[in-house]
């Protein structure tokens, strides 16, 4: 399934810098520096992940509307293979509305002009998306060309189900972007009294980072919020 290219190494400088400054925030010791490293693979992880929840929410918005131009074709009596060229040709027009679908379509229509089987095409295309809802479709749309069902009906039925369960992650969204800018501020807040008490009193601070129990303490501190970021990121990552 085609994704969105990035820079691999633009996410690990981003993770290091990230580590360092977290590093000296937290000891101000140039020994603790080397560790910064290992802020690298969870922010590639995480960089990585947000990347994919949008290929993710863009291929779901472009097979919903590819599926309504399916149905347009199937319901002006159009057989199946027709209509999926159909539905590329228009995807083809409009490039910025179908950027993660265009290629997979391409795919299948390639494999029925080499005579592959409509259902192997599709079957195909259903694996390499990994997408519940094109699996579900596809198998419904297979079974209904083998037994003679009703397409553009079965086309319909899925696409209205499709549509609502956007329009219940559309509103869980909506709902929760408030939560979100609550939990970003409060991410930043830990930092930013580090760096107020630095600035503002620095004897009380130096007795974080010249001590033992001060390096301990501060340890503590960050391990602690760290485990409350990741909880917080679980928490507000509800989808249907």
């Amino acid at each position: 399934m085609s994704q969105m290219k990035y820079d691999k190494r633009a996410d690990a400088a981003g993770g290091l810098i990230l580590g360092l400054l977290v590093l000296w925030l937290l000891f101000r010791s140039l020994f603790a520096l080397p560790a910064a490293v290992l802020f690298i693979p969870p922010f590639v992880r995480c960089r990585q992940g947000r990347r994919q929840r949008e290929i993710i929410r863009r291929r779901q918005e472009e097979f919903k509307n590819a599926m309504s131009a399916l149905y347009s074709s199937t319901a002006s009596g159009a057989p199946l293979a027709r209509a999926l060229r159909d539905t590329l040709h228009e995807m083809e027009n409009s490039p910025e509305r179908f950027q993660v679908l265009i290629p997979e379509f391409m795919r299948i229509c390639r494999e029925l002009d080499r005579n592959v089987p409509m259902e192997t095409a599709l079957l195909g295309f259903a694996g390499r998306s990994r997408d519940e809802d094109i699996t579900q479709f596809v198998k419904v749309l297979t079974i209904a060309v083998r037994s003679g069902g009703n397409l553009p009906d079965i086309i319909r039925r899925s696409l209205d189900a499709i549509s609502l369960k956007m329009d219940m992650n559309s509103e869980i969204e909506t709902m929760l972007a408030g939560k979100r800018a609550e939990f970003r501020v409060m991410v930043i807040v830990p930092a930013g009294i580090l760096v107020y008490m630095s600035m503002t009193s620095p004897e009380y601070m130096d007795l974080l980072y010249h001590s033992g129990a001060g390096h301990l303490v501060m340890a503590l501190a960050g391990a602690v919020y760290f485990g409350a970021l990741f909880l917080g990121r679980k928490i507000l990552d509800i989808r249907v």
